[in-house]
C-alpha cells in the first residue's frame, strides 16, 4: 500500500486527469485502509484477505471510477 498513492497518480494521469482530482483520489487512501483495518479486526482476518473481500465488494457492485 505504500505505493498506492504513485499507481492512482500514474493512472489518472494517462487518463487525463487534472492534479485537483488525483490529489482527491491519492487522499482516499486514508478511508481505504481504514476500511481495510476495521474489516480485519471485525473479522479477524489478515489485513490482505481484508483487501482482497473489499476488492471484490467493489468489483462485484461495478463500482466506476
Amino acid at each position: 500500500m505504500l505505493n498506492a498513492g504513485g499507481i492512482i497518480s500514474t493512472a489518472y494521469e494517462l487518463e487525463g486527469a487534472g492534479p485537483d482530482l488525483i490529489r482527491q483520489k491519492v487522499a482516499g487512501i486514508a478511508g481505504t485502509l481504514s476500511k481495510v483495518y476495521a474489516e480485519a479486526a471485525h473479522s479477524a482476518i489478515s489485513t490482505a484477505d481484508a483487501a482482497d473481500r473489499l476488492a471484490e465488494f467493489i468489483l462485484r457492485s461495478g463500482y466506476k471510477k
